[in-house]
């Protein structure tokens, strides 16, 4: 009989913790905002990490962010990750301060600066073929007009990197049959589609990462053909 008491005590103190932040989130007021997110912090639940991400687009503050986005990564990555990659906007395209989302007060830079602090503070351990959260972002980041080369650029050697991390640059005859080759050859979609399908990266640099002596050749293919060089991409078929 105690247990249930326990547990009716525990549902009832949830509930109205829910019920307090609904009606802080509804008044709209600054203050009343901050005080449901503090309220949703301490819940925990999926809920709150959805809400917390609409509350934190509605306050546009970046000390916030920094203070209630950090548990909804550690608990939901994916939804954390919408604070950034919802709602996006076509931008001007400056390099200075560009700003795909007006509704969180980061610019790029400071976003990815974000991710990456929180992708080694998280308590997850993360594989090392699983997309990052800055990789991510980047991707979204990617399809919006005007997004400056560097971020294209910047995507395209992290995903290098990454492939290189588990099968270094010479190890030209990689086991198949490894237990990482799945996802491998799932990594290598993300780059090949990228290099495919996209334009806007600088494919000099893109070369200098990947190096002739490499098991990425039909990557580095790829790269000579957009860097406008066809005759070097055909001699490594001759």
């Amino acid at each position: 009989m105690n247990e249930y008491l326990r547990i009716q005590t525990f549902q009832a103190k949830r509930i109205k913790n829910i019920t307090s932040a609904l009606l802080n989130e509804h008044l709209e007021r600054p203050e009343s905002l901050e005080a449901a997110l503090q309220v949703w912090n301490k819940l925990r639940s999926d809920q709150g990490c959805e809400r917390t991400v609409a509350i934190l687009q509605k306050l546009h503050r970046r000390e916030l962010v920094e203070k209630y986005a950090v548990w909804v990564f550690e608990m939901r990555p994916d939804i954390g990750l919408k604070l950034f990659t919802e709602g996006s906007r076509n931008s001007s395209g400056n390099d200075i301060g560009f700003h795909p989302n007006p509704l969180i007060d980061m610019d790029v830079d400071a976003v990815i600066n974000f991710l990456n602090n929180v992708q080694k503070s998280a308590k997850r351990r993360e594989d090392k073929l699983e997309l990052t959260y800055e990789q991510k972002y980047l991707l979204k980041l990617c399809d919006i007009a005007n997004c400056p080369e560097k971020y294209f650029t910047q995507l395209g050697c992290s995903l290098i990197d990454a492939l290189y991390l588990t099968h270094s640059r010479k190890n030209k005859g990689w086991d198949r049959k490894d237990p990482t080759a799945k996802k491998v050859e799932s990594m290598k979609g993300v780059l090949n589609d990228f290099l495919n399908n996209k334009s806007n990266y600088n494919p000099e640099i893109l070369k200098e990462r990947i190096g002739t002596d490499t098991w990425l050749t039909d990557e580095y293919i790829l790269v000579l053909v957009k860097g406008g060089k066809p005759k070097e991409a055909i001699n490594l078929y001759v």
